[in-house]
């Protein structure tokens, strides 16, 4: 009689133990799996802030229409006190719009404008009517393009019907 019991007291032992292991378990793989998750997300997350240098700017010197509309003929002016790497045109696609909902791709001049250096560009329409443009300067730092708002400008057009 006392051999039944002491024999249910150890299957009731063994029983109590395994869940607590499950539990222990689970909770290290838990702790391991988030460590990871957070390791990865944090290469995602830019360390410094991306700014661009106060004295960058650019000046819109010549935007005006080619006598079919079908093209803008864009003269650009580095007025800054660093070399360009490229710009974004933006257009506005109605008359007194305030934020430009037509993007021209990103362009390049192929080498860095210098100070004072002026660059011409000619922008097909593709049957769009144009109200205003808006220049973007862009600035290489390191690896990273850097597309400086602060330093946008914004010009009416003046296209005939």
């Amino acid at each position: 009689m006392w051999g039944k019991m002491k024999f249910r007291f150890q299957i009731k032992m063994k029983k109590a133990v395994s869940p607590m292991i499950g539990y222990v378990l689970l909770i290290g793989i838990v702790i391991v799996i988030s460590g990871m998750v957070y390791l990865t997300i944090k290469t995602y997350v830019p360390v410094d802030e991306v700014k661009c240098d106060e004295g960058v700017s650019i000046m819109i010197g010549n935007a005006e229409c080619d006598s079919d509309n079908d093209r803008i003929i864009l003269t650009l002016k580095n007025n800054g006190r660093f070399d360009l790497e490229g710009y974004t045109v933006k257009a506005t696609t109605a008359e007194g719009q305030k934020i430009p909902g037509l993007d021209f791709s990103k362009k390049s001049f192929g080498i860095p404008l210098e100070i004072g250096a002026e660059y011409t560009e000619t922008i097909e329409l593709n049957d769009k009517k144009i109200y205003s443009i808006l220049v973007t300067p862009i600035l290489v730092e390191g690896k990273k393009l850097i597309d400086c708002g602060d330093a946008s400008v914004r010009q009416d057009l003046k296209c005939p019907e």
